[in-house]
């Protein structure tokens, strides 16, 4: 697999490792893909610790982790920090019969997310 590139702004970086040292049962951040409405960031953020079958990136002292899932589907991620709030940012791979941008038929949203 390969790996996904991940970005995160300085304030990010500083919260995230603030927080792990606050939760000491957690060792890692997890990025996972999460289906659904063309407007929401399909990568989702949380604490967790390793998996043997998770690939891993290591920006200075964080470790971030995700699935094979992740990497198939994102080509790169970038995390900030903003008024207390994790905004990620994916960039989407192209793939066949993955739809990256809205249209009529997106997937997870069933017309309700006002952008049809």
């Amino acid at each position: 697999m390969r790996k996904v590139k991940i970005k995160i702004a300085n304030n990010a970086y500083n919260d995230m490792l603030n927080l792990l040292k606050f939760h000491d049962n957690y060792s890692c951040f997890r990025l996972y893909y999460e289906d659904g409405c063309c407007k929401s960031s399909k990568v989702q953020l949380m604490l967790d610790v390793p998996k043997p079958t998770d690939i891993c990136n290591k920006i200075e002292d964080l470790t971030i982790c995700y699935d094979g899932e992740l990497s198939e589907k994102v080509e790169e991620v970038i995390v900030y920090l903003n008024k207390g709030n994790y905004l990620i940012k994916p960039t989407l791979k192209s793939l066949p019969g993955f739809q990256k941008d809205c249209s009529k038929s997106c997937g997870g949203c069933k017309n309700s997310c006002g952008s049809h």
